[in-house]
C-alpha cells in the first residue's frame, strides 16, 4: 500500500514515526503543506494522485483546504482528534506541567465533547473559565484568527494555558513563550484512520 501524507511538516514527522513502527507494510511519501498557501500542495496532487493508493491527512484542517480545491479520485482520509487524546492533554497540563486545567482557551473541540470531559473528571461546571474556538471558518486568515484568539486570551488573563490540535498555532504561541499544549495525533487514532481508508478504498472498488 502507497499513501500520500499531507500536512504541517512537525506533524508529519510524528505520525510517520508511529506509522514506521505500527504500519511497515505502508509506504509513506511526505507531502509538506503550507496551510496559508495550498497551491503547491494542490499543484502536486493533481499530477502525482494517480501514483499512490490514497491519501492521509494529519488532520481534518489540510484535509478540508485541500477537499475544498480538489475532487478527490482515490480515498481520501484525515487522523480525527478524538477524546482520548483531548483527555491526556489535560492530564499533561495538570499533572506533568502545573497549570490549572479550570482555565483553558481550546480549538479543534465542540464545546459537548470538552465539557463532558470535564463532567468525567468530575470538575464542576460553575468552576470553569473555559474558552472555545468552535467552527473553524477556512478563509485566508483563519490561521491568524485562531492564533489571536488563544494569544488574547491568555493576554487578559482568561486562560493559563492553550491547548491546540493544530501545529502552525503551536509554534506561534511556544514561539511568544504562552504556555501551550499541542494535541498530537496518536497510535490509536492513526489506526482509526486507516481503519476507515480501508472501508473507503472497499467502497470505491465496489462502485467502480
Amino acid at each position: 500500500m502507497k499513501l500520500g501524507l499531507i500536512g504541517h511538516n512537525r506533524t508529519i514527522g510524528i505520525v510517520l514515526k508511529i506509522m514506521t513502527q505500527s504500519f511497515p507494510y505502508i509506504e509513506i511519501t511526505r507531502i509538506p503543506m503550507d496551510t496559508t498557501d495550498i497551491t503547491p500542495v494542490v499543484s502536486y496532487i493533481k499530477a502525482n494522485e494517480q501514483n499512490f493508493d490514497g491519501l492521509l491527512f494529519t488532520g481534518k484542517v489540510p484535509y478540508d483546504l485541500v477537499n475544498m480545491a480538489i475532487i478527490s479520485k482515490k480515498p481520501w482520509v484525515y487522523i480525527q482528534h478524538d477524546t482520548s487524546r483531548l483527555l491526556s492533554g489535560l492530564l499533561e497540563a495538570s499533572f506533568l506541567k502545573g497549570f490549572d486545567i479550570r482555565r483553558i482557551s481550546i480549538d479543534s473541540y465542540s464545546e459537548e465533547d470538552v465539557y463532558r470531559i470535564y463532567e468525567n473528571l468530575k470538575i464542576p461546571a460553575e468552576q470553569l473559565s473555559i474558552c472555545i474556538y468552535e467552527n473553524i471558518n477556512l478563509d485566508n486568515d483563519f490561521l491568524l484568527n485562531i492564533q489571536n484568539f488563544h494569544r488574547e486570551n491568555y493576554e487578559k488573563k482568561n486562560v493559563n494555558v492553550c491547548i491546540t490540535g493544530i501545529s502552525g498555532v503551536y509554534e506561534y504561541l511556544s514561539g511568544l513563550g504562552i504556555p501551550c499544549i499541542v494535541l498530537d495525533p496518536t497510535k490509536q487514532s492513526i489506526e482509526e484512520a486507516i481503519k476507515y481508508y480501508d472501508i473507503k478504498k472497499r467502497s470505491k472498488l465496489q462502485k467502480n
